[in-house]
């Protein structure tokens, strides 16, 4: 050590360090912008916003809520999310588990969305897109 610090001198050594950590950093860091948004859709479930669950949408998605499915246009299923979120005002999201899908790239989670109206449990399957992930399928059982 001491001779490291002889031969780089202090500042040298400081930058080694600073240098170490920063790539420690950002190994250890997910990238966000490339990431599965599921924690962006938790945030938007927990606040109950269905504009924030929307934005991951793709051009249509399967909505199922107390086992009636139907698959929407991303504008369509946003009012229906708008709507399932004012008649079901909402205190709070958990995730229980989620994961990858099989063997392909596609992801899952699944949670509770606790609401005035009782407990929901939701199951939410993403998909690989161009830009990242779609929000393909959306279920909210009691």
């Amino acid at each position: 050590m001491i001779e490291q610090i002889r031969t780089y001198g202090k500042a040298g050594l400081l930058r080694t360090w600073i240098l170490i950590g920063v790539l420690l950093v950002s190994l250890l860091t997910p990238g966000r912008a490339q990431g599965v948004p599921a924690q962006d859709i938790d945030i938007a479930l927990s606040a109950g916003d269905a504009s924030g669950v929307s934005k991951y949408f793709g051009a249509s998605v399967d909505i199922t809520i107390n086992n009636s499915t139907s698959t929407y246009s991303r504008t369509q299923a946003e009012q229906v999310l708008r709507d399932f979120f004012a008649k079901n005002s909402v205190k709070d999201f958990d995730i229980e588990h989620s994961g990858n899908s099989g063997a392909s790239a596609a992801t899952f989670t699944i949670g509770y969305l606790s609401t005035g109206n009782g407990r929901f449990r939701v199951y939410m399957w993403l998909k690989p897109s161009d830009s990242g992930y779609i929000l393909k399928q959306i279920r909210f059982e009691k």
